[in-house]
């Protein structure tokens, strides 16, 4: 019998020492504490196969002390473990030495039994079958050894349950497989101890925990927690997780795929119906190992587009053990990407194709049936900067939003429409379909956006008639804009169709503007006065006109460069370099002793825009030191935008400071009573042209008439201009009109010849 336990410790030893190899290449931290207690219980279980085979009785007291010494190492080395294992901070100076010395002290007794017996000493008893062997007779001063091995052990169960309760639920099975083995090993301890089993039996239980303990901490355990913790992701996360088994059946799906299949908790096994097996039905999942295609499922009641993943679980020899499929909602990113992908094409206010992304549909339109005749089309409000100071961004917006849509006014195939630039705007449309009239009416309602404003919006549309399909779109629509460019303020003409003859006036007119600019910087500008004259004959001022002296083609008057200029910002210059000018004659006249005669400037609605008006004429007023009554401030009726407050505003600032406000072009306007209720001008200019289609000499009469006692009761003066004939003066004198100006007394003449003239020193 005894020969039958050694063999079964030997096995068990064996066992033992696999455990020690499998622990010893985990690599943890507490590897070696772990191992220096297996090799403590490989010593005690080794000394007790010795004691059975032992005939000598010293020989067996050796082997129980050292199987007892054994003991004391697996648990100090136990101890050191579990802090290690639970991660529990207790290796303090007084536990450390209270476990080293009483283990000490607990070695040396038991070395010192040998001699004394004080502890246990050895009796021969006899098995059942006649073998005997040796039994210990345990002295009360072993149950110090007891002792010594119970506070050990029952400080590890204290650290064990301390963590277990501490932890959270995935660690608990971690701990308490330990704890259950630990409490094993102090059960059958105890038992032993009061029964005193037959030889071998205790040495073979505690190999086996050993080696369970091994089987908690090596595989159980670890696998459990990362199983545990796996799961709760796996719950938790965005995409759908669904599992089945090799026949078929749903072993697994997640919180996320229930949701996106539509099944309840505890219907797990209907996701075969509605899953699996219309999916299986078109494939072949056992020659397949991975696969993906997109699909689509109500979620919540809106169609969410889902990327669906496929993989094969194989095990053995390649085996099918399960199939495995994720869910990626992908909703979220589709719906950003096309969002991207529609703010890179459309403009953000207007919602119409960019410039770049027009350019393109329109050439693909253009490929696509190139027979088909079209017109590409430019949009394009004038003055738009203008606008959106007089009026404030959110009606200028409002304004571009509302072309926006009129130009989409039909869903026509193959006419798209984009925006260019900030108020320039593209359309591409067959001829059969564009209908000037109809556009020109659609865009007239924008005016209705600044209604109660007297200011007229000027929308042009310069249309290209494509004849050449390989040409580019971005060349088809610079020939449109250049039909806008070719209008000037003719605020009738809105559709200006492209001829080539368009082009040359444009090519001339930005030659003229370049020219321009360096005839303001090298001052080949020069000053025009045409006299102004009382009813006496004496001429009391003059209206200042401009005059380009070119180098090469001579004398260039108003008439050839002033429409193009005005369509800049070159018109603010030139009215500043005129206003200069006319400061340094009045200066001079000063000093020539010339009298008080005035000069009226001209003053252009561009100049409240593009320059600070009131600065300026104040600085130059006084740069010179001149009186500004003396600067007469001519701004044409037509140019004035009635009812727009900071215009208003500044004139009055000007009329405060002393400058004398003339409406020049009376009558022009369409408006002009209007305009008169808003505007306290002091002069009142009349130009006899207005008149000279009224064949009735009385009607003519009455209605200056008319005028000049309006412009009295208004406490203006009134200057009569475009004064050809001797009878027009009489006439003139009759109504009572005292400041004349036309061709009757001079047509405009250089200054010099204007100062021989009718000035005199006094």
């Amino acid at each position: 019998m005894t020969n039958i336990y050694s063999f079964v410790l030997l096995v068990l030893e064996l066992g033992v020492v696999i455990c020690a190899v499998m622990v010893g290449r985990k690599k943890r931290d507490y590897t070696a504490d772990l191992l220096r207690m297996y090799a403590c219980g490989l010593v005690a279980v080794f000394c007790n196969i010795l004691q059975m085979q032992a005939f000598q009785k010293n020989l067996a007291e050796l082997f129980y002390t050292i199987y007892f010494i054994g003991i004391d190492g697996i648990l100090l080395f136990m101890v050191r473990f579990i802090t290690i294992y639970t991660k529990t901070p207790i290796h303090t100076k007084f536990f450390r030495y209270f476990f080293i010395i009483c283990g000490t002290i607990d070695v040396f007794s038991l070395l010192t039994n040998l001699v004394t017996h004080h502890m246990f000493q050895l009796q021969r008893a006899s098995l059942p079958q006649g073998e005997s062997y040796w039994l210990p007779d345990f002295m009360p001063l072993h149950y110090t050894h007891v002792g010594f091995c119970y506070v050990v052990s029952v400080f590890a169960v204290v650290l064990l349950i301390n963590r277990l309760i501490r932890s959270p639920r995935p660690y608990r099975k971690m701990y308490s497989s330990i704890l259950v083995v630990f409490w094993l090993i102090l059960f059958v301890n105890f038992i032993c101890y009061i029964w005193v089993p037959p030889i071998g039996i205790p040495s073979a239980f505690y190999a086996l925990l050993a080696i369970a303990f091994c089987f908690f901490l090596v595989y159980a355990s670890p696998k459990g927690l990362v199983e545990s913790i796996l799961a709760n992701v796996v719950e938790d996360i965005d995409n759908g997780i669904v599992c089945f088994d090799f026949g078929g059946k749903c072993i697994y799906a997640n919180t996320k795929a229930k949701t996106i299949l539509g099944v309840e908790n505890d219907k797990v096994n209907e996701i075969k119906d509605d899953f699996y097996l219309n999916w299986i039905r078109s494939h072949a999942p056992d020659s397949v190992d991975y696969e993906y295609w997109d699909k689509e499922y109500p979620v919540d009641g809106e169609e969410h587009h889902f990327h669906i993943e496929f993989q094969r679980l194989k095990g053995n020899g390649n085996s099918t053990i399960g199939y495995f499929y994720k869910l990626t909602d992908k909703t979220a990113e589709i719906q950003a990407f096309q969002e991207g992908q529609y703010l890179a094409t459309h403009d953000r206010l207007t919602g119409l194709y960019t410039r770049d992304y027009f350019f393109q549909k329109a050439e693909e339109i253009i490929k696509r049936h190139p027979e088909r005749e079209r017109y590409m089309v430019c949009a394009h409000i004038k003055n738009f900067r203008l606008l959106n100071d007089l009026f404030g961004e959110e009606i200028s917006d409002k304004i571009l939003v509302a072309q926006a849509a009129l130009l989409k006014y039909t869903n026509i195939e193959d006419c798209i429409q984009g925006r260019i630039s900030g108020e320039k705007f593209a359309m591409l449309i067959t001829k059969d379909n564009f209908n000037a009239e109809m556009t020109v009416k659609n865009l007239g309602r924008l005016q209705y956006m600044i209604d109660g404003r007297n200011y007229k919006l000027n929308i042009v549309m310069g249309v290209y008639n494509i004849v050449d399909p390989e040409e580019s779109p971005q060349e088809m629509f610079e020939k449109a804009s250049v039909a806008v460019e070719s209008q000037d303020s003719d605020y009738q003409r809105t559709v200006v169709y492209y001829d080539a003859k368009l082009l040359q006036q444009i090519m001339k007119e930005r030659d003229m503007t370049e020219e321009f600019e360096k005839a303001l910087k090298t001052r080949q500008f020069c000053m025009f006065l045409q006299p102004q004259v009382d009813v006496d004959g004496n001429v009391v001022g003059a209206e200042a006109l401009a005059r380009w002296h070119h180098p090469q083609r001579g004398l260039i008057f108003p008439v050839d460069f002033l429409a193009v200029v005005e369509k800049t910002r070159l018109i603010s210059l030139l009215d500043e370099y005129m206003w200069e000018l006319a400061a340094e004659k009045l200066v001079e006249w000063d000093q020539r002793g010339y009298g008080q005669a005035h000069i009226s400037v001209n003053v252009t609605s561009k100049d409240f825009y593009y320059i600070d008006i009131y600065e300026t004429l104040v600085s130059i007023v006084r740069k010179y030191g001149i009186d500004p009554s003396r600067m007469n401030l001519e701004i044409a009726e037509t140019e004035l935008l009635s009812d727009t407050a900071p215009q208003i505003k500044e004139m009055n600032r000007l009329q405060e400071f002393g400058f004398s406000i003339q409406i020049d072009d009376f009558g022009k306007g369409y408006s002009s009573l209007n305009m008169l209720q808003t505007i306290r001008a002091d002069l009142l200019k009349i130009d006899l042209r207005l008149l000279q289609d009224v064949t009735d000499p009385q009607r003519v009469k009455r209605l200056l008439n008319s005028i000049i006692t309006m412009a009295r009761a208004l406490d203006m003066e009134v200057i009569t201009e475009s004064v050809e004939t001797a009878e027009q003066m009489e006439m003139l004198k009759e109504l009572g009109c005292s400041v004349f100006q036309g061709y009757y007394f001079s047509k405009p003449i250089p200054v010099e010849e204007f100062e021989q003239k009718y000035l005199v020193a006094k």
